[in-house]
């Protein structure tokens, strides 16, 4: 039982998404637990949503191809993955620009 109480400990240390947020998520090098690679924290659930959609659109695999990322909408009452893709890890700093042009936009446009 202790053994199992530092396992979720440790997974807890290395799987933390934000909501609301755009999240993405590996496997630990011993494909036991989900790790977070990025996480994008974010002021709203519209924003969110907005963003994880123009990431979907920009960096989505397409049906049946091999990935080794999933990126999670997270938001909600309840702080829950609402939707996801599969990605695949080449495609993770085109990602990152992908928020940044997002998040830019959505900051002139509050100007």
């Amino acid at each position: 039982m202790r053994q199992a109480s530092k396992a979720i400990r440790e997974a807890a240390e290395i799987y933390h998404p934000s909501f609301p947020g755009v999240h993405v998520c590996g496997a630990d090098p011993t494909e036991t637990f989900p790790i977070t690679v990025a996480d994008f924290p974010l002021r709203t659930d519209a924003e969110a949503r907005r963003l994880w959609g123009l990431c979907r659109d920009e960096c989505a695999n397409a049906d049946g191809e091999p990935y080794d990322l999933v990126v999670d909408l997270n938001f909600g009452e309840h702080d829950e993955c609402v939707a996801d893709f599969p990605m695949s890890r080449q495609m993770l700093d085109r990602l990152r620009a992908v928020i940044e042009r997002g998040t830019s936009a959505l900051n002139d446009a509050r100007r």
